[in-house]
């Protein structure tokens, strides 16, 4: 997941601030713009803390627009390329929201931020998950992204609020 991070990441740097500023951030982070082309690309946790560490001063921007700004790209311009990917890839609604909250969480685990938050999930049965999250914005987000796997899958769906912050869902 760490490489898909990091492809965002250069997109996100490309298309906001050229290619200059992506090959000097890519430079002083010690990951290279030549071996990052390569498919099979590896970076571990260190390397990634400290790429993302230094962007926003290469960039010379504060920290908090690099996030917001990342973030916000992630969400409107990134993410719907990648769910695209995974509704090609998972086989019902249940596994594409696993597939999206996990995504979701790697990205707040990697660069926390106040545009999305954590969601813990739960496979409570073969037909059922639990859902935690600190905000009631995030079961919005699961219900249409569950109404539009739905059609996709032909599966249907229940919710049932536990209290403000959980949820089940069955499938």
């Amino acid at each position: 997941m760490k490489i898909l991070l990091l492809k965002a990441l250069k997109s996100w740097i490309l298309s906001k601030y050229g290619e200059t500023a992506w090959k000097n951030v890519a430079t002083a982070a010690g990951i290279g713009v030549q071996e990052f082309n390569n498919q099979d690309y590896h970076i571990n946790t260190d390397r990634l803390q400290r790429f993302l560490s230094i962007i926003h001063e290469i960039l010379d921007i504060s920290e908090i627009d690099f996030k917001n700004g990342f973030v916000t790209y992630w969400l409107t311009d990134f993410s719907p390329l990648l769910y695209q990917t995974y509704l090609q890839k998972c086989h019902s609604s249940k596994e594409l929201l696993i597939n999206i909250i996990n995504t979701n969480n790697m990205l707040c685990e990697v660069l926390p931020n106040s545009l999305i938050s954590r969601i813990d999930v739960r496979e409570t049965s073969t037909h059922s998950l639990s859902l935690v999250y600190a905000h009631e914005k995030a079961l919005v987000d699961i219900i249409a992204i569950l109404r539009s796997a739905a059609k996709v899958y032909n599966d249907q769906f229940s919710v049932r609020k536990i209290n403000q912050n959980s949820t089940e869902i069955r499938f």
